[in-house]
Parts: C-alpha cells; structure tokens; sequence
C-alpha cells in the first residue's frame, strides 16, 4: 500500500476492502490533512459572512447537507462513516465535504479527448484541467491519487482530495475514463444524488462507456455539469468518447468531431442553451473576474480545438495543451492525462496553481476486476 501520510506533494493510497474500512483507512492516513480542510472551510466562512462566526456558519451547512442522505448509497454512507472514524472527526463533516459542489456548484474545468485511430500505444487520449476558485492553494497541495480496489464493483482510480470519497476525475480498470466541469444551469434540484458520488458509482460499476452514461442519465441528479468520458479497453477495443451535457432534469450527448472532442463551462447543444444560467463570481477571493465569465469559457474551448487540431495528439502533447496560457490559470489545482488504452494516467505535481507547468507523474492501473 502506498500511504500519503507524511509526505509533501502528490499523495498516494490504496483502498481495498469493505466500505467502511476502506474509509477508515482513508480517515487515519489522512487524519491531519482532513481537519486541516475543515479549519479552512470554517476560515472561508468567516469571510463571506463577517457578521456570523465561521464555526457556526460551518455548523449550518453540515446540517443541511444531512437532506442529501437519503440519496446517497449504503455502502458510500458507510465509507463516509469509515473516515470521518479514521480522521476523529464528526460525520456531519465528511458529508459535506461530499457534497460541497451540489450547494455551491463550483466546479469549473477544460477538457479534451482526442482519437487517435491507428495509433500505437495511444489510441485514445483524455485529458484535463481542474479549475477552482475557493482553496486553491489547499487543494493544489492535497491532491491525492486514490486507487480502489473494492469489494463490489471495479478497481478505479480516482484523483481527489482527503475526506472526498467521490469521484470528479477518474479511470476504471475496463479503460473508462472521465472528467467533470460546471454548467451553471436555472434546472436545479435538491433531491439527487450527489455529482460526485453518482460519478464514482457510475465509474465503479460500468463495464462500457454505454452503460456508464445510462448511469449517469437515468439518475436523480442536482445541478448542471458537463461530463467528458472516454474508454479504450487495453490491449484492444474501439475507442469512443462522448460529452454528456447535464442539468437536473434534462440531458443530451454530444460526441467528437474529426476525431477531436472538447468541453469547458458552457452547454453547446441547443437544447441545453435554453436552460444556462450566467456565470457567479463566489464572494471573498482574489481571482480576476474575467475568469468566471461565458465569454472565457468559450475562449478555452476555442484553444483546446487548436491545439488538438495540429496532428495526433500523444500525451507530451495533451500536456503542452493543458499549459497553454488562459486554459491554465489561476485556479488551476489539478491537471490530469489519461492513456486508456494503457491503463496510465499522469498526474501534475505542484504546490502553486495553474498546478499544469509541474512535473507529471505516472500512475497505473491493473488490468484486472
């Protein structure tokens, strides 16, 4: 078992096991790091509303995350259980943090996926950046590369932080990879399932890209997101991408064009325009506001498409677009490549956003379950 405690930079663990001691394993390895993001939320509140203690605040928001259970499966209630256990801390906590994105919904991102047919190696290339407004500086130097290996289901990959048993980007052992982004949508719901923990239940359970989106589209969801998922199984089989565009409601799928598909914070089938929403700034940060705008989602879309569109796309090359100037920015805490085809994921290391000019580093999968 690789073990993140202690250690400074990109984190590692393996999970296996029940859910709850998947958790609690998950809990007392990253104890510390765990109460060290409570203390910044708690801080975070204190800003927004000067007039109320953050405490408080913070004891408000875990409370009314508690409606969010119901729609959250056993066995992620009891991992959640499993951490809080580990970390000392109360369960209220963990909840929430798996729920922050259905509250405040801030997930922003560009991604890529590029099919590469015929080539060797790398027949399929997906690739991300992760881009957060709040805790960025936090969440750039507690990104973690967990490896599960489950009882049920398949062994997954998921890069995420301590405490988040969900998944926003992530690859399973059948070569199904993935990438969530933000799409401020009026089609809003309280009653779903959580985004990142049905994206890991789809992830952890799908053995085709097919039934990885009927997951996704056939559940209860929150809030507006686009979705990038790709699979390449290894040693063989078709490659296929899609973006499914998402609201609580609605859904449609959109998939590449000349080999090439790309996603950032905007809708871009018609039938999901009709139900956008502008873009909000979240209170109390310093990032520019040029940034949370459509008009800078479109441009990042506009320079992934040039940057895939000159010849195949290998992963030195999906990293050099990741980099590009205005599709890394500052609240760029995670770059990810994925090689399905592989089993390989590269992950960026740095301490600083845009984490993308760091040094990438290598991550695989087993073949198996």
């Amino acid at each position: 078992m690789d073990s993140g405690k202690g250690k400074r930079g990109l984190k590692s663990i393996t999970l296996e096991g029940s859910p709850f001691e998947m958790g609690l394993l998950h809990g007392e390895t990253f104890r510390d790091e765990i109460r060290e993001i409570k203390e910044t939320l708690r801080n975070y509140l204190s800003k927004v509303k000067r007039f109320l203690p953050g405490s408080l605040l913070l004891w408000i928001m875990e409370r009314f995350s508690r409606g969010y259970r119901r729609f959250i499966p056993v066995e992620y209630m009891e991992e959640m259980r499993g951490v809080a256990s580990g970390a000392g801390v109360e369960k209220d906590l963990i909840v929430l943090i798996n729920v922050f994105d259905d509250l405040a919904s801030r997930l922003a991102c560009s991604a890529f996926a590029v099919l590469n047919r015929g080539a060797d190696g790398a027949p399929l290339i997906l690739a991300r950046n992760l881009d957060y407004p709040v805790f960025t500086h936090l969440m750039c130097r507690l990104n973690t590369v967990f490896t599960y290996r489950p009882s049920k289901g398949h062994h997954f990959m998921s890069i995420a932080w301590p405490g988040y048993i969900g998944a926003v980007t992530g690859m399973n052992s059948r070569g199904i990879c993935f990438a969530s982004l933000a799409a401020p949508t009026t089609d809003k719901s309280l009653r779903g399932e959580p985004t990142g923990l049905l994206y890991r239940k789809a992830l952890q359970h799908s053995s085709s890209l097919d039934r990885f989106v009927e997951t996704i589209t056939s559940a209860e969801r929150t809030i507006g997101n686009n979705v990038i998922a790709a699979s390449c199984e290894a040693n063989g089989g078709e490659p296929g991408a899609v973006v499914i565009e998402l609201s609580s409601k609605r859904h449609c799928v959109r998939g590449p064009e000349n080999g090439i598909l790309t996603v950032t914070n905007h809708y871009n089938t018609q039938a999901m325009k009709n139900i956008s929403k502008g873009f909000k700034k979240p209170p109390a940060i310093d990032i520019p506001d040029k940034y949370f705008t459509i008009e800078y989602s479109r441009l990042r879309e506009e320079l992934l498409k040039r940057g895939c569109s000159r010849g195949g796309v290998d992963p030195l090359r999906a990293i050099e677009i990741l980099r590009t100037e205005e599709v890394a920015n500052p609240g760029t805490v995670q770059s990810v490549v994925f090689i399905p085809g592989r089993l390989e994921a590269l992950v960026a290391e740095r301490e600083s956003t845009p984490v993308s000019p760091g040094t990438f580093k290598k991550f695989s999968l087993s073949p198996h379950k």
